[in-house]
């Protein structure tokens, strides 16, 4: 998605409703989220003295918000919503989950900053464990998104999700990339009674195993007493001129060797979910995750509406589109009733609770 810049309408509504020497505390809720909506469709910061408010008076808002408050509350209304969704029974469905970095340029290094440099020029990244769930030709929707510090421990956090999910939407199977290929992340999700599907890293005793199979083999795979050993298949894969060796490990005895290919190809789903909301998430030199985590969740909230008008009102239209249809009529609303909300004091829940 090409990069925009903030529509003449938006800089002049922030002119006529903003003032810096105030500290953004006076302003709607409602002034404030076309603000980040604009950003957010042209990938920008919100940064401009004059024109839209400093960054820091945007983000003093976050002060006063939990971390886990706020990751939470989009989960909460995502599980909510799996029981409306609707799809194609007699079509697969998928949990996919994998980790997305938001690059950071900055000097300051904490837990959340873990060492991987996404783009050229950063010294680290803030990562998050993102979850979707994706019904092939029909619609994906991001459930959960996390963030994580460089040491941490997933596994109860996939275990927990996946388990959550599933009572709601009967999914086919979790899809996990090699990055989750651990033999406590498979141990777990197979005594929790998750169906799951990994990809197998090419390393070690795996590779050599491989390079004498001439098609594809099925074999037991981590054996250790008290737990049952989840099926390895081992075999290659030809795309263009060349094949290529891969690995899976799962717990579903029915999956043969062709059906792991055609399933695991449905985990680059959350890739276009990440493609997709890279370009549609405003940016922030920040080292604070709550506004990071904000920015990402946005985004998330914004993808999942586009596909809700896509997809179940079956309306033709582009994410970008969609998004610059959502700030015109915000402002449409904004310009006729004035905003519904006026925030005194920095903090968004309490306030709204408080005046609705």
């Amino acid at each position: 998605m090409s990069r925009k810049t903030i529509a003449k309408e938006i800089k002049r509504f922030a002119r006529l409703n903003l003032s810096i020497d105030r500290w953004n505390t006076q302003f709607g809720f409602q002034v404030v989220l076309l603000l980040l909506l604009a950003a957010s469709w042209s990938a920008s910061t919100i940064n401009a003295r004059a024109e839209v408010p400093n960054e820091d008076t945007v983000y003093l808002r976050f002060q006063y918000q939990k971390l886990r408050e706020m990751e939470q509350e989009f989960y909460r209304q995502n599980k909510h919503i799996l029981k409306k969704l609707r799809w194609d029974r007699r079509k697969r469905i998928f949990l996919v989950a994998d980790e997305t970095y938001d690059a950071y340029y900055g000097k300051k290094k904490h837990k959340w900053v873990c060492s991987y440099k996404p783009k050229k020029g950063a010294t680290g990244s803030f990562k998050f464990l993102t979850f979707a769930l994706a019904a092939p030709g029909q619609w994906r929707r991001v459930i959960r998104c996390v963030p994580i510090t460089s040491k941490q421990n997933i596994t109860n956090l996939l275990v927990e999700t996946a388990l959550a999910v599933r009572k709601e939407i009967k999914y086919d199977a979790f899809l996990l990339d090699r990055g989750f290929y651990v033999k406590e992340i498979a141990f777990s999700l197979d005594k929790a009674g998750i169906p799951f599907l990994i990809r197998a890293e090419i390393r070690g005793k795996i590779k050599k195993k491989l390079s004498r199979i001439l098609h594809y083999k099925k074999c037991m795979h981590w054996q250790q007493e008290g737990y049952n050993p989840p099926t390895l298949w081992l075999g290659w894969k030809k795309q263009g001129s060349k094949e290529y060796g891969w690995g899976f490990i799962t717990n579903i005895k029915r999956l043969s060797w062709a059906r792991c290919l055609i399933w695991y190809k449905q985990r680059w789903n959350i890739e276009n979910v990440f493609k997709a909301t890279d370009g549609i998430q405003f940016k922030t030199a920040t080292s604070k995750v709550k506004p990071r985590l904000f920015a990402v969740l946005l985004s998330f909230l914004l993808y999942n509406g586009w596909q809700q008008q896509k997809y179940t009102l079956k309306a033709d239209i582009s994410l970008a589109v969609f998004l610059e249809e959502t700030i015109n009529e915000g402002l449409e609303i904004y310009l006729k009733k004035g905003t519904p909300f006026k925030i005194h004091v920095p903090g968004w829940l309490l306030t709204m609770k408080e005046q609705m």
